[in-house]
C-alpha cells in the first residue's frame, strides 16, 4: 500500500489498527471509507478466536465477522497505521459503543514484533446466522491478496459455500 500524501509528513498521530473483516478489503477501507493508510501488512492478533457473530443488518447481512478473547489461539488479519482522526471516523462508522466497542490488543507483525493496536469488537455477540455470500466474497478477496494463512482463507470459502467440509 502506498503512502497517503495527507498523512505522511503531516505531524498527524498516527496509531495502529488492526482489521479482519471487510476493512482488510482496500475497496472498502479506502475506496468507500475513505481511510488512507500511511502503512499495511500482514499481521495476526493475539489470544483471540475469529467468528461470523456480530449482528449484521436486517434483510441484508445478517452477520459480520467479530473476535472473542481465546488465550492461544490467533486470527490472521491486516495492520494498518493510520491517523487518529481516522480511527474516530471508523469509531462512527462502526458504531463504536453501540454496535461494537474498540479495544486494544497485541498483535504481532510478520517481522515478529508485537504491537498494541485498535480493533473493534461486537458488543452484543449473536451466534448462528450465518454472513452472506457478498461479504465473504470481501473478505476472501482480501484474504487473498494478503496471502492469510491458508486455514482461514478455507474457512472462508467453506462459509461461502464453495467447499464442502
Amino acid at each position: 500500500m502506498t503512502r497517503s500524501p495527507r498523512a505522511a509528513g503531516s505531524g498527524a498521530e498516527l496509531v495502529w489498527y488492526f482489521a479482519f473483516g471487510a476493512n482488510m478489503n482496500e475497496r472498502v477501507l479506502v475506496e468507500r471509507r475513505r481511510i488512507h493508510p500511511v502503512s499495511a501488512e500482514r499481521a495476526i492478533l493475539l489470544d483471540h478466536r475469529f467468528a461470523f457473530d456480530a449482528p449484521g443488518l436486517p434483510f441484508r447481512e445478517r452477520a459480520f465477522a467479530n473476535v472473542r478473547a481465546k488465550a492461544g489461539s490467533v486470527v490472521p488479519g491486516v495492520l494498518y497505521r493510520i491517523t487518529a482522526s481516522e480511527l474516530r471516523r471508523l469509531d462512527r462508522m462502526e458504531g463504536k459503543g453501540v454496535t461494537y466497542l474498540r479495544v486494544s490488543s497485541p498483535v504481532r507483525r510478520d517481522d515478529g514484533e508485537t504491537v498494541t493496536a485498535w480493533h473493534y469488537r461486537a458488543r452484543w455477540p449473536r451466534p448462528g446466522q450465518p454472513p452472506s455470500r457478498r461479504y465473504l466474497g470481501l473478505l476472501l478477496e482480501a484474504a487473498e491478496r494478503w496471502q492469510l494463512p491458508e486455514q482461514h482463507r478455507l474457512r472462508l470459502r467453506v462459509a461461502r459455500g464453495d467447499l464442502v467440509p
